[in-house]
């Protein structure tokens, strides 16, 4: 390194500092800088911010996610989900296309940073045109705008690399890919077969990171084995042999019509090793404590498609969504149960139809119609072997449909919805065990009448919801009748083009679904029973959440803050016990209320001086519920708080660097003398 080049960093190095000193103390010389030199980054229009990708990248980035990660207000979890101040996007799309849906990962962990001209950020986006000024959105969008040479043309990847491990008898390791991809205005389209066996986890890569599909709750009660995950990154701990084969294809026959076409497979295969005690303190009064030395291989073996219409203009929208899932997971493992050596086998199967139909038409004089309906079809074999010798089959079959209408119409300047629906969920199990071979049945049938109103100006928005449902629920020969009203709350308001409050309201009434319904006795695992209320019972939540926003891309500087409340009544308790080897959870008939506080904050800066990008994060969890011990209950207090750190730095076109850090801090308590009180610290 010469003179001059250590000269070049020790300023940069400083100026940072200063630069750094002076937006905490808020100088105007600092404002004044930070404009002049971002300008030509960042700017705004209307809700739209555009970043340019040059000026956050750095030499070690390969994927746009590694650039994702280091705009302020943009966080990339470790699950690949982006969230925007806080809040995960609804939609992510390249070049205005909507080629993945929810599966984008597969998008921003493999496109070619050198191939992004800049980010767009759709802020309070709604995907569904028609509904734009009627049905205001919190979440923003991305939008992911290519250089020239990455348009109208086929783009090939092949990536490979190999090495060996240094321990034990030592083993080969791989990572490689093999992509394809073609970005046009008629057409789009990523192939990829992707390869690795380092630990590191591809199958987010094809998860749902949006939510579009809702997902209906299946009752599964069989898995994989799973060993308790250790404090460590997962790539460290991880030993599997991954195979992922995805191919996605979007077709435009005009500028408000999608065809889209998905299909993902997902190969895996995993080695776990563990020794472990666990301590039931809920199952005896001092507590059962038992020893585990466990190996298992888990096999994934799962396939998924979709098959999707969507027309999207300013009149109509129409959408039919058909997927389909099949998967032939299994695990095999040995325990070493209190020096007992058992064999584990579980085969947790799952396959289901889904259809999802939505129509939405814009009538003259601000009126709109809508028509939605939605058709499951879900089946989950299962077979287990428990730790005793004896084995259980299980089987569940779900049928779910529902319909609604809407009629909305403009007085005013409010607009005013009035909606009608229709839902039906039929559930059954079929269980054969040492303990009982039955069959259970759960059916519920509602129909329920939603008005809502809704006001938009430039600087607030307001909608408010009332849902009455009139519902019936039947569980092996037992009836019941029940009028739920459920209200909801939105509001949002910016106080000017860099700062916004949110206040949400949401009266949520939660059924219980067979799974906990029934009273049959259902093992869980190898060592563990579970028996339900046996009745028709029901939860009913309340959460208030409260947000600040503050977003100034010119500056650089983005914050956020959020503040939720959580109040649950009606949760079951179970009284707990361990007899022959297993750990037994039966229904006491009693119920509790939890509350939940939750504070979440993030600040971000970028500044000019060497790309250095700074990120503070931190979160605070307060926690209180209620746990039977010894036929008692027993109030619990937990309490989890998080402190996190990201830093980027770039400030020579040689030199880079790169941080995250983190501190959790976990701790329960109780007044019951029977439950130790435990803190754990750790850093990341």
């Amino acid at each position: 390194m010469t003179k001059k080049e250590i000269l070049k960093l020790v300023i940069s190095v400083l100026i940072a500092a200063l630069t750094a000193l002076a937006a905490g103390l808020g100088l105007s010389s600092c404002n004044v800088t930070r404009t002049v030199t971002t300008r030509s980054e960042a700017w705004q229009r209307g809700d739209t911010t555009t970043y340019l990708v040059s000026a956050y990248m750095q030499k070690q980035d390969r994927s746009i996610a590694d650039v994702l990660k280091k705009i302020p207000g943009i966080e990339v979890r470790q699950n690949g989900q982006i969230s925007v101040d806080g809040k995960a996007i609804n939609k992510f799309y390249i070049e205005g296309m909507d080629l993945l849906g929810g599966k984008y990962s597969l998008a921003s962990e493999n496109i070619d940073v050198q191939k992004v001209s800049r980010v767009q950020v759709l802020h309070n986006h709604q995907p569904v045109r028609v509904l734009r000024d009627v049905n205001f959105s919190e979440q923003a969008a991305l939008n992911i705008v290519l250089k020239d040479d990455a348009r109208n043309v086929w783009q090939g990847v092949v990536e490979a690399s190999g090495g060996h491990t240094l321990q034990g008898d030592g083993s080969w390791i791989r990572d490689g890919r093999l992509l394809a991809m073609f970005f046009a205005r008629k057409m789009q389209s990523i192939s990829m077969l992707k390869t690795n066996n380092n630990g590191k986890d591809i199958s987010r890569e094809v998860s749902d990171l949006a939510n579009e599909n809702t997902e209906f709750d299946d009752g599964a009660q069989l898995f994989n084995i799973s060993l308790t995950d250790p404090l460590l990154d997962q790539q460290r701990y991880t030993f599997n042999n991954t195979n992922l084969l995805a191919t996605n294809w979007l077709f435009k026959p005009n500028k408000d019509t999608d065809l889209r076409f998905q299909v993902d497979a997902l190969f895996d295969k995993t080695n776990q090793n563990m020794s472990r005690s666990t301590t039931f303190i809920d199952a005896v009064t001092d507590g059962i404590t038992i020893t585990e030395e466990q190996s298992a291989f888990s096999k994934r073996n799962e396939w998924k498609g979709e098959l999707l219409y969507k027309l999207n203009s300013d009149k109509a929208f129409v959408s039919n969504s058909l997927r389909g899932y099949v998967d032939f997971n299994y695990s095999r493992g040995l325990s070493i149960l209190n020096e007992k050596e058992v064999r584990q086998n579980v085969e947790p199967r799952k396959r289901y139809i889904d259809d999802n139909l939505r129509v939405i038409k814009k009538l003259p004089n601000n009126h709109s119609i809508s028509f939605t309906t939605r058709l499951h079809y879900g089946y989950l074999p299962g077979k287990l072997l428990l730790q005793d010798g004896n084995s259980e089959r299980l089987g569940i079959h779900n049928l779910l449909w529902n319909a609604s209408s809407y009629f909305r119409h403009k007085l005013a300047g409010i607009y005013l919805t009035w909606r009608i629906g229709a839902e039906y969920n039929d559930q059954r199990q079929n269980i054969d065990n040492p303990m009982t071979k039955a069959t259970d049945q759960y059916q519920r049938f509602d129909v329920w009448l939603a008005p809502s109103v809704s006001y938009k100006s430039q600087s607030f928005s307001i909608m408010a919801t009332g849902r009455t449902s009139l519902v019936n629920r039947r569980l092996h020969g037992m009836k019941r009748w029940q009028t739920v009203f459920q209200p909801t709350l939105m509001m949002e308001y910016k106080l000017n083009g860099y700062v916004s409050t949110n206040l949400n309201y949401v009266n949520a009434w939660s059924p219980f679904a067979l799974s906990q319904s029934s009273d049959l006795p259902l093992y869980t695992d190898y060592m563990s029973l579970t028996q339900g209320v046996g009745a028709l019972m029901n939860s009913r939540n309340q959460m208030v959440m409260h947000s600040w926003r503050y977003s100034n891309p010119v500056r650089g500087l983005t914050g956020s803050v959020d503040f939720t409340y959580n109040h649950t009544i009606g949760i079951p308790l179970y009284n707990s016990s361990y007899a022959n080897g297993f750990y037994v959870r039966k229904a006491s008939g009693e119920e509790s209320d939890a509350d939940n506080y939750i504070i979440n904050g993030r600040i971000s800066r970028a500044l000019g001086w060497g790309r250095l990008s700074i990120a503070l994060s931190g979160s605070i969890n307060w926690y209180d519920y209620d746990l039977m011990l010894s036929d008692i209950r027993t109030p619990i207090k937990q309490r989890h708080s998080t402190i996190g750190l990201e830093l980027s730095w770039h400030p020579l076109s040689w030199l880079s660097a790169e941080e995250k850090s983190g501190v959790n801090f976990n701790r329960q308590s109780s007044s019951s003398s029977a439950i130790e009180n435990i803190s754990l610290r750790y850093f990341r």
